[in-house]
Order: structure tokens, then C-alpha cells, then sequence
């Protein structure tokens, strides 16, 4: 039974992960990670390429909607820093580090998570002022009610950025979890990826409405077609980034189940042993012996050598 119990435990523990709602949807969508260090491409010629390669894979057979970001869910965060927001005045013991990730234009659109407010990034956002969109749990805290949009944060301390930078807010968007599955979403703040003719993501996401799988040969010539000395350094899907995280839960779950019905399976032996000794030993109580009522059938049924 304790085993019985405990499997019964962990299994239900990765079914409650399995169906956590991490503000995203997990299904059908393929991830392409390139590598733009050895492409030998300038800054300027690598964000055009990328925007290219971008219409290129939006307009293919099978695909709904195609984005780029840094980082993807369940990959930690592409930089973290401080938020210095307009009209609230923290405390500096409740200073904490904020998530910061890099997205392209339709990349909520891609994955699934909910606009709430405001608008999403475009192209265009690359020739006006620094632009942002903030998740709800970053707008909860730092506006309480209060409309976002059009108020302004800077940045400061940020991971690879030495100056401050001040955005405008343009948009909220769902919380969505970058980190740990099983820890709450953090506060996340979202940048253009293209921007001062830059990229800062190097992940394309893809959407299908088929097997995500069966489109990795397309997207590969594509590829090629587009950054040909660019090197792919990984293709998986978002289903299969989730499962990878889940391995240890995975694991505990089978473990514990099959010593669940190992258990089972000995005290189910044990106990049919258990009562063929009890019935072997009062069978005499029972009635006449299997063997003696044999051997009287017999003597029954023999003929009389006097007839």
C-alpha cells in the first residue's frame, strides 16, 4: 500500500506539470536555433537576412505564423536587470532582477500568449524610439491597477548593456514561463529583436498546422537558401523542450510505478501461497481426501472375479 500510494503520488504530480498552464500552447510549434557567429555575416546584412529568412518560412505550406526570440520557454532568461519605472518609487530592499527577453514582430501571435493590452512589436518599431511590452505580473506590481500603456521604464544594470535605457510601454501581454516549470511565471519584460539594425535572437519559432517534424527538411533549404554559410545547430519542437524538462519527474513516476506493481504482484503471490497452505492442510476438514475418494471410485467400479 505504501507503495501503491507513493506511485499513485508522483504520478499524479507529473500529470499536474504536464498540464500546467505555463501561458503559452506547447503544440505544433518547431524551433530552429542557428548559429550567426560563424556565418561571417556584418550586423546590418545579418538582421536584413534574418528578416527575409522570416517571410520566407511565413509563407511556406503548413505554417500559420513564423517569429524569432531569445530566449524560448523553459530556457531561463536572454538578460536580466533592474526596472526603474515611471511614476513608482520602490523601496530599495524590494528591488528584485527582472526577466528580459528579446522577440520578434508575431511572436506572441506564434506561441500562443494572450495580448492583454496595447499592441505587439512591428518592423517599423526599428526607426521610432525604444518600445517595450511587459507581462502582467511586472505590470501588477509596478502599476496596481493603473493603464501601462504610454508610461515609461529604464533599465539599468542590465546583463551585456552598461548604459540605462528608458522604453515606452506599448503592451501586456499574459505571464508565460521562461524558467523553472515548476516555479511561477517572473517578472519579464519584452525588447524588439531588431533594433539599431541589430538582432538580438538567434531561435526561430514556427507554428504549423501540421506535424511540426515533417516540416525540419523545408525549413533546412530554406535555410539555405537565405544564410547559406549559416550553420543550423538545433531543430526540436516545444513539446519536445517541455518533455526534457520533466525527465526527473518522468523518471520518479515510471520508478515508483513499477515498484508499485512489483509490490503488487509479490503480495498477490503471497498471498495465493498463503491460502493453498491453509487449504492443503484443513482439506481433510473439508471432506474426504482428493486421493482416497479416487482410489474407493475405483475399487467401485472394479468387477467381481467371483461372477
Amino acid at each position: 500500500m505504501v507503495l501503491l500510494s507513493a506511485a499513485g503520488l508522483f504520478i499524479a504530480n507529473l500529470s499536474n506539470l504536464e498540464h500546467t498552464d505555463l501561458g503559452f500552447r506547447r503544440d505544433h510549434v518547431l524551433l530552429v536555433t542557428l548559429d550567426p557567429s560563424r556565418s561571417g555575416y556584418s550586423d546590418e546584412r545579418l538582421s536584413r537576412a534574418y528578416q527575409e529568412l522570416l517571410d520566407r518560412l511565413a509563407t511556406m505550406p503548413g505554417v500559420r505564423s513564423a517569429s524569432v526570440g531569445a530566449p524560448t520557454p523553459l530556457q531561463g532568461a536572454g538578460a536580466s536587470g533592474f526596472a526603474t519605472v515611471e511614476g513608482y518609487q520602490e523601496r530599495p530592499e524590494d528591488r528584485r532582477w527582472i526577466s528580459i527577453a528579446h522577440v520578434a514582430p508575431r511572436y506572441f501571435e506564434t506561441l500562443g500568449t494572450p495580448l492583454l493590452a496595447g499592441r505587439g512589436f512591428s518592423f517599423e518599431d526599428q526607426a521610432r524610439s525604444l518600445v517595450a511590452i511587459i507581462s502582467r505580473t511586472l505590470a501588477g506590481y509596478y502599476f496596481a491597477g493603473r493603464n501601462p500603456i504610454g508610461r515609461r521604464v529604464t533599465l539599468d544594470t542590465v546583463t551585456g548593456v552598461r548604459e540605462p535605457r528608458t522604453y515606452e510601454i506599448v503592451g501586456v501581454v499574459a505571464d508565460a514561463n521562461y524558467f523553472e516549470i515548476r516555479e511561477s511565471a517572473r517578472r519579464t519584460i519584452y525588447l524588439p529583436a531588431f533594433h539599431d539594425g541589430l538582432v538580438d535572437a538567434q531561435t526561430f519559432l514556427i507554428r504549423t498546422d501540421i506535424a511540426p517534424e515533417s516540416l525540419a527538411g523545408d525549413v533546412r533549404r530554406a535555410i539555405r537558401g537565405v544564410v547559406p554559410t549559416m550553420p543550423v545547430t538545433r531543430i526540436t519542437t516545444l513539446n519536445d523542450q517541455i518533455d526534457v524538462s520533466l525527465v526527473p519527474e518522468r523518471l520518479i513516476a515510471m520508478l515508483s510505478g513499477a515498484f508499485g506493481a512489483l509490490g503488487s504482484l509479490l503480495v498477490a503471490i503471497g498471498i495465493y501461497g498463503l491460502l493453498a497452505y491453509t487449504l492443503a492442510r484443513r482439506i481433510s476438514e473439508i471432506g474426504i481426501p482428493f486421493g482416497e475418494n479416487i482410489r474407493r471410485t475405483s475399487e467401485c467400479a472394479s468387477p467381481d472375479p467371483g461372477l
